[in-house]
């Protein structure tokens, strides 16, 4: 099962602390046939250096610098200068089990599927959390359109979507792969799910295992965790993009939930930050609805089967009443939180 040339593409940028631990878990999987190549973005750590001094150690890593331009950028001139028949990414503060290639390669050898993907568990500081996706097994080209269908985008029963919408913990056979990472250019934010949406509009066949392969680490001041207003105008884009490749109208029914759920985690991301006030919150949530796409898609959209909390955070919003949604977040947020901790301590007890 050796004999296929396999590309792990790493962008590479500030992230001297955690470098070695990835690199030393792609070099040591127990599929050998692997081609590494390391793109450092700019780094302005060491995080260069590192990498010249892992490519000393194994013949298989090779080295790209260039000028900062983002992990998007930086994958697809990795992809460039690979020569792999099948391409995975590994971001370079993550690091994978020493299965991670093998088992992702097994479908594609036993199935020749297009994608095999696995999942990943959260790396915190103090813990570790598994991903929990809704699917599993093999899907054909009718499978793949069930799925943009239901829950490619999100699913508000389960409160997740299909599988992981990340680059990362997937294979992807090299032809599928052209073009996608092209279709997200000048997001700095949410890139990945745009790859992966024009992917599954062209693949046949897709498998998904539920092994934990893949270890995404969880630090203060990534992107994903950022609360100012420019990360909405980000997932606007983002969401634009979405409804221009999603041309057969799969996604319609599933974007107001997935914005309703970015609208929840965007107001806990500005309620965390110590020099919020409730002027600035007020000022942002306004800021927020006078975009198109969430009037159309939020604000005038009718939800069905909305859960309680939901139906008077949907409710708050529309009426206007930022200020009690500001002191009622305020309250509720920390208690869920705690509540949450709280059940998790018995249940491991």
């Amino acid at each position: 099962m050796n004999n296929i040339l396999i590309s792990v593409i790493i962008p590479v940028f500030k992230v001297e602390q955690f470098l070695p631990q990835c690199l030393d878990s792609v070099m040591n999987q127990t599929y050998k046939n692997l081609e590494i190549i390391l793109v450092d973005d700019g780094s302005p750590d060491r995080s260069g250096t590192i990498c010249d001094d892992y490519a000393l150690k194994d013949s298989r890593i090779k080295v790209i610098h260039k000028e900062n331009a983002g992990v998007n950028e930086a994958r697809i001139t990795g992809f460039k200068e690979s020569n792999g028949e099948y391409i995975t990414f590994v971001d370079s503060d993550d690091y994978v089990s020493p299965y991670y290639v093998e088992c992702l390669y097994r479908p594609i050898a036993e199935r020749d599927v297009d994608i095999s993907c696995v999942q990943w568990t959260y790396v915190y500081e103090d813990k570790q959390r598994h991903d929990r996706r809704n699917r599993e097994g093999f899907f054909d080209k009718k499978g793949i359109e069930d799925i943009l269908r239901k829950d490619f985008l999100f699913d508000y029963k389960s409160n997740t979507t299909a599988f992981n919408l990340g680059l990362c913990c997937k294979m992807i056979r090299r032809k599928c792969l052209i073009g996608a990472m092209e279709k997200a250019r000048g997001l700095w934010m949410g890139e990945d799910l745009i790859s992966n949406l024009y992917m599954m509009h062209h693949i046949s066949s897709l498998y998904v295992s539920q092994d934990y392969l893949y270890f995404y680490t969880i630090r203060q001041g990534q992107s994903t965790r950022n609360g100012e207003l420019k990360s909405w105008e980000n997932q606007v884009d983002q969401w634009h993009r979405i409804l221009e490749i999603d041309k057969n109208q799969y996604l319609r029914s599933q974007l107001p939930y997935r914005i309703l759920s970015m609208m929840k985690f965007y107001i806990r991301n500005i309620l965390e930050n110590p020099n919020k006030t409730c002027l600035s919150f007020v000022e942002n949530i306004k800021n927020i609805q006078n975009y198109e796409i969430i009037k159309t898609y939020f604000c005038d959209y009718k939800y069905s089967s909305l859960r309680l909390l939901d139906k008077v955070f949907v409710y708050l919003i529309k009426r206007k009443h930022y200020r009690l949604l500001y002191y009622l977040s305020s309250f509720s947020i920390p208690f869920i939180r705690k509540s949450k901790e709280l059940i998790r301590k018995i249940r491991n007890n």
